[in-house]
């Protein structure tokens, strides 16, 4: 061999797999590698036409996979949980290992998942239509709530602010309630 051996630190992805590539990536992360999520949220945010399927193809999947290692965590100490790992896993070493060393990274996680949930606030404008919450993500919401707040940081607080956000009416229904209110009770005598 002679020359430089020139590496690329990222392969270049065939346009048409941008979403797949950004997807399998956030999922890395999940399992504590490093990649640049902000970048990779974007991308792949870009490729969605409704906030449904943005939740439905991307969320759900990315929340579950956090909450397939940190529900083995939550709630207990690290000892305890990676021997119950280590016991369910005694044909696998190898997995005992993944789950230990993504839990290890939870601050990534925990960044990403926040971040995912930041997104989740805007799927209203960025989708320019309403983002109903489905009984599916409704459900996940309610599990990373539910996660301790001093190991989770910001995430349940996050989620939790998220529930209730989306579950208050928008501002155009209630204008329309207030209009309604106005037209078919008139104005209070103390208002007026």
């Amino acid at each position: 061999f002679k020359g430089p051996l020139a590496v690329p630190s990222e392969p270049a992805v065939p346009m048409g797999n941008a979403a797949k590539y950004s997807k399998h990536h956030l999922q890395l992360i999940l399992d504590g590698y490093d990649h640049d999520m902000e970048n990779l949220m974007q991308g792949l945010l870009a490729t969605y036409n409704t906030s449904e399927d943005a939740v439905n193809d991307m969320a759900i999947p990315l929340i579950d996979k956090f909450l397939s290692v940190e529900d083995l965590f939550a709630n207990q100490e690290l000892n305890a949980a990676v021997l119950a790992i280590h016991k369910k896993n005694k044909e696998s070493p190898a997995a005992t290992v993944n789950i230990v060393a993504s839990h290890m990274q939870l601050k990534k996680k925990n960044n990403l998942i926040v971040y995912l949930l930041r997104q989740m606030e805007t799927f209203a404008d960025l989708f320019k239509g309403p983002f109903v919450l489905t009984d599916e993500i409704l459900d996940r919401l309610q599990k990373l709530a539910n996660l301790p707040g001093e190991t989770y940081g910001e995430v349940p607080a996050k989620a939790s602010q998220l529930l209730i956000e989306m579950q208050l009416p928008g501002s155009e229904s209630r204008l329309d309630q207030l209009k309604t209110f106005i037209l078919n009770e008139g104005i209070p005598e103390e208002v007026a």
